[in-house]
């Protein structure tokens, strides 16, 4: 399928293909692309708004004309961080819907597909694609340990107390300043607060649920949750991990025992149960194309591994879903 590029408005600049100034644009282009669910698009980070590149933004959603603030299926190509000071109703990331208000947190990574239907929305924006911090900073996987990126078992929400919500936009309100009037070292200075705000936000994160920080999680860990995310689809098996890290599928299997409380094959399971229901909400594809998708030769045993981990077929799931819409 051809990109199909449609500009949305935020802020003041300028066309992409021309000098014309206009009062406002969207700080992303949506495209249609021919992967994943179709009927998420896809929106992409625009690293020229400012003129030169710039790989992290800030904003009030009032701002940003096209923010998509619709129940209309939608993908980003890059880590987002909505603060809502303002507003009720619900946020999804696949087929997990939370309630909204305002002092809510919400969190979304890369190829994610979420939907949101907030009254009176307002709120601070925080995005950046992976290699703002990625380019610069050592650990490579900084951004998969934080709690509310990664696969986490809890949420990808929470609520700030007052004075917590207050610290964090003046946080905010920090970068956007800088943002907007930069110097020569901004970037520097913003890479540093990004840094900063995403470690206090996932130390609040902890708080919220009662857990650990997730930057205390086994490297070990994180690797194989990458590893599983981009073999989704594969079918693979406990000794093929095993073999990429480096162990034995026994050493593999009490770590992941130790540090998530869960054997390793559930863990395979629920990453690939995820990209199915993904699939099932937001594609046209019929159940058998959804099962070769994930890797199933036969449909029929497809749908008996989906009901046992989800207690309903993926026919059911799907029409009980859209019905609930």
């Amino acid at each position: 399928m051809g990109a199909e590029r449609v500009w949305y408005l935020a802020t003041i600049g300028s066309t992409p293909d021309s000098d014309e100034a206009i009062e406002y644009w969207y700080f992303s282009l949506m495209v249609a692309t021919g992967t994943g669910p179709a009927d998420a698009r896809l929106v992409e980070f625009h690293r020229t708004k400012y003129g030169r590149e710039l790989l992290i933004d800030v904003g009030w959603v009032s701002e940003l004309h096209g923010f998509i603030a619709t129940a209309q299926p939608h993908r980003l190509g890059f880590y987002d961080v909505l603060f809502v000071t303002k507003g009720r109703g619900w946020f999804e990331i696949d087929d997990r819907r939370v309630a909204v208000a305002p002092r809510t947190l919400l969190f979304s990574a890369p190829g994610q597909v979420r939907r949101l239907r907030i009254d009176g929305l307002e709120g601070l924006v925080l995005f950046f694609p992976a290699d703002f911090l990625q380019t610069f900073f050592v650990d490579g996987l900084f951004l998969q340990r934080l709690s509310f990126f990664g696969q986490e078992p809890y949420g990808r929400a929470f609520r700030l107390g007052a004075q917590e919500a207050r610290l964090l936009r003046t946080r905010l309100l920090a970068m956007r300043e800088e943002i907007l009037d930069p110097q020569l070292d901004s970037v520097h200075l913003l890479r540093a607060q990004l840094y900063e705000t995403l470690v206090w936000l996932n130390r609040a994160y902890a708080r919220a649920w009662g857990v650990t920080s997730g930057m205390q999680a086994s490297f070990v860990i994180t690797q194989l949750r990458q590893l599983i995310d981009e073999s989704v689809g594969t079918r693979r098996g406990v000794p093929w991990f095993a073999r990429r890290l480096a162990l034995s599928p026994g050493h593999l299997r009490a770590l992941t025992k130790r540090h998530l409380g869960v054997p390793v094959v559930r863990l395979i399971d629920e990453h690939a149960v995820v990209a199915t229901k993904r699939e099932l909400l937001y594609s046209e594809a019929s159940c058998a194309q959804v099962a070769n998708r994930m890797g199933f030769a036969d449909p029929a045993y497809f749908s008996r591994w989906f009901r046992r981990l989800t207690g309903e077929s993926p026919r059911e799931f799907r029409q009980r879903s859209r019905r609930e819409e």
